[in-house]
């Protein structure tokens, strides 16, 4: 065996040595916590010769942690010094059953060699290198890889290279040693296993993987993990120490022994053909103290890292979330109380409840992000399944909720403010217009099935510190391009809300909310573009968990207390307000169909429902005060279907509108170089697309009847001469006449 003639070659050139320094002061015990012939053995079997009165005694038991824990009953005169290894010392206590031992019982004299780790196979195994490796570790959903003892380098090793490497790997130790691991993986029992270079020498049944060192070693055939694109250098760092208490001048007598014997040139071949690294680190150096600070630093965080998220903030974000719900169901119940009073039925009932079930997927969506690894209970599998119900939670949450509120806006638009309606009619019914609701859900399921079933989001472990700490995140290879192609969709949806608010701001209160979806559009949007650029910009996963989980809670919050609180206040605080006679009162003097002057609003016609329910203008039938679609109707009571139809037929309707019939109603006087009046560039746009549209269709004598009324309407209006008076300006009115003339009208609208 290589040690073997390597430890006869130590002795044979240390014979008649003599130390250069004061240690040792007589005989010395040099314990050797492994098997003899072992990687770490090996260390102490080379430099033992070299130490005049010197004997190796071996106790390998429960992987060394015997010996270290005997430590503190050894002499602290330097008569009993004992090999150690980074990072064991610093792993057994916590993770070792029985240790018995802390870390800082050792005190560390001296560092005097390095071995690498390797990765290796059976020699018949059907992996032949490293992307064999990760193929066959992907393909069985993980794998096993053994090691000598527990709270070892090995099993730091497996839990850093599942890290850099992103692969499903456990641990198991095959027992105290090396021989132990190799044997058990040449009986097939693990997929591969851990040991040191010096192992793997001359080792024909072995193939060697991967080395986790800098530089590749000329005895063994096989790629650095670097050379893989791998971060991964690491191994097992051998010196002596001595119980804590023992003076310096020994700790530093036994330092400069040691330091001598690393630089004897009879040694270093020694060292150098066993596998290990040599490496000076004495006592009191600013070496030692340096690498030791950050190397323990480092595999503490790989092994027991701190949660990067804390369990408060989850909990919190959690009940948070459950209070949403609550909150939810009270504003669900409240809607189902008073669903058959105006200021409900108003707001349509039927909408607000699937507002409602919008609102209640985005904060489950609150509760699902908030099942994170700190939690117990929560393994990799969980929070996989939590990533790939994500995007159907939130964003169809928030699909359902604002398609819910655009058709709402629409159907008043279309009721209202769209004057085709008065030509095309409009099924407003709630079960005609959901289908948009749907339309749109739809178009954004496509596109989650499609991400869900291409590249779904998984739990990946990722780093925010350069590799140092790892926590599992929702990922996956196109993630940004699908939420770039989402979050495009839904701020469309936001601007369509916002257009519908502005244009509905004019419409009785009673018949819309527009100023509760303008708050909540406004705060969306806002709260939206803001986590946005804060989630860019931090760099831990608290702080990035706190911006997505706490955005989305806010703005549902916000959206939840915009569209049901102004109800609740006025059921609440002013009950009188949620009345037909308090409906009917705000509707007589007003006229809710916009983009009508005022002086026709008397002549306007009435109209009626299918199924000949009448409502003149600001009055209220007892028997159909409110319309099916949930919508007070002051144009009139909707019937089933919802379909607005006037009293007069098409025929009649274009017969009074000849275009040689004399022009009817008052002129309407403006001044040159001064825009007209809101409502009457309205009047103009509506009749300018319903002549587009019936030129469109082909309904010629519809299209020469609009013509017309857009003549008679244009006929009306008058310049008024600016060198007259305003009163001389108007006809028929006298300059004492209390009433306003048309022009002041026309110019207080301006």
């Amino acid at each position: 065996m290589l040690t073997s003639t390597l430890i006869a070659a130590s002795v044979l050139v240390a014979a008649g040595t003599v130390s250069a320094g004061s240690w040792p002061y007589g005989k010395v015990q040099f314990t050797v916590p492994f098997a003899k012939g072992g990687g770490s053995a090996s260390i102490a079997e080379l430099a033992n010769p070299f130490i005049p009165h010197s004997t190796l005694v071996y106790n390998a038991a429960n992987s060394g942690a015997d010996a270290w824990s005997k430590m503190r009953n050894d002499p602290k005169d330097g008569s009993v010094i004992t090999l150690i290894n980074l990072p064991h010392i610093w792993l057994q206590p916590i993770a070792l059953p029985g240790a018995n031992y802390t870390s800082d019982e050792i005190v560390i004299s001296y560092l005097n060699s390095y071995t690498p780790l390797v990765l290796l196979v059976s020699a018949n195994s059907t992996i032949q290198n490293w992307g064999d490796f990760v193929k066959f570790c992907n393909v069985q959903k993980g794998c096993v890889v053994s090691g000598a003892g527990a709270g070892t380098v090995f099993e730091l090793g497996t839990k850093r290279l599942s890290q850099l490497a992103r692969l499903p790997l456990s641990y198991e130790s095959a027992g105290t040693g090396a021989n132990a691991a190799i044997s058990a993986v040449l009986a097939g029992n693990y997929t591969a296993a851990w040991t040191t270079t010096p192992v793997v020498f001359n080792r024909p049944d072995l193939r060697v993987l991967a080395i986790s060192a800098e530089f590749e070693f000329p005895q063994i055939v096989a790629p650095t993990f670097k050379e893989l694109g791998i971060n991964y250098v690491d191994g097992i760092y051998r010196g002596v120490g001595l119980p804590r208490g023992t003076n310096d001048s020994v700790l530093q007598d036994v330092s400069d022994q040691f330091n001598a014997i690393n630089r004897n040139m009879s040694f270093i071949p020694l060292v150098q053909a066993s596998g290990a690294v040599e490496i000076f680190m004495g006592y009191g150096s600013v070496a030692l103290q340096s690498f030791t600070s950050s190397y323990q630093s480092q595999v503490m965080s790989a092994m027991y890292p701190v949660p990067p998220i804390s369990q408060g903030s989850l909990y919190a974000m959690m009940f948070l979330g459950a209070l949403g719900l609550f909150m939810t169901l009270l504003a669900f119940i409240f809607a189902a109380i008073y669903r058959t009073t105006p200021i409900i039925k108003g707001s349509s009932w039927f909408f607000n409840n699937v507002i409602m079930l919008g609102i209640v997927l985005m904060y489950v969506s609150v509760i699902v992000l908030s099942i994170q690894q700190p939690l117990s209970g929560v393994t990799q599998r969980t929070i996989t399944i939590g990533c790939g119900a994500l995007p159907w939670l939130l964003g169809l949450g928030f699909d359902i909720t604002f398609s819910a509120i655009i058709v709402k806006c629409y159907r008043l638009y279309r009721l209202f403010l769209f004057s085709a309606s008065s030509v095309i009619q409009f099924d407003a019914s709630n079960f005609a217009i959901l289908k948009w609701v749907l339309a749109i859900c739809s178009t954004n399921a496509a596109i989650y099935a499609i991400w869900t079933a291409q590249d779904p989001l998984t739990a990946t472990l990722i780093s925010l510190d350069g590799d140092q700490t790892f926590y599992y995140s929702c990922s996956s290879a196109h993630a940004p391009a699908y939420l770039g192609v989402i979050l495009a969709g839904k701020y469309a949806m936001l601007l369509v809300c916002i257009y519908f608010s502005v244009k509905l701001r004019d419409l009785n209160a009673v018949l819309n909310e527009s100023k509760a979806i303008a708050f909540a559009t406004f705060s969306t949007s806002f709260i939206l573009t803001v986590c946005i650029g804060v989630y860019s910009m931090v760099g831990n996963f608290q702080g990035r968990y706190i911006v997505s989980a706490g955005g989305v809670w806010i703005a549902t919050t916000c959206l939840l207390f915009a569209l049901f609180l102004p109800k609740l206040s006025i059921v609440v605080l002013s009950p009188e307000h949620n009345t037909l006679e308090h409906v009917n009162k705000l509707l007589k003097s007003t006229d809710s169909r916009g983009g009508m002057s005022s002086d026709e609003k008397s002549t306007r016609p009435q109209r009626s429902n299918n199924a000949g329910g009448t409502a003149t203008l600001g009055n209220l039938q007892s028997n159909n005060e409110l319309s099916s679609t949930g919508n007070i109707g002051s144009m009139g009571s909707m019937g089933s279907m919802g379909a607005l139809s006037p009293v007069t037929s098409p025929k009649t309707r274009r017969a009074s509108m000849d275009p040689n019939a004399p022009v009817v109603g008052p002129p309407i006087y403006v001044t040159e170089g001064k825009q007209l009046a809101r409502e009457h560039r309205d009047r103009i746009s509506a009749l300018s697309r319903v002549i587009g549209n019936t030129a469109a269709a082909g309904r010629i004598a519809d299209f020469h009847a609009h013509v017309a009324r857009l003549s008679g309407f244009a006929a009306r209006i008058k310049v008024m001469n600016p060198n007259k008076s305003r009163a001389m300006s108007v006809p028929d009115i006298a300059p004492s006449s209390p009433m306003k003339s048309r022009a002041i009208e026309e110019e207080e609208d301006v």
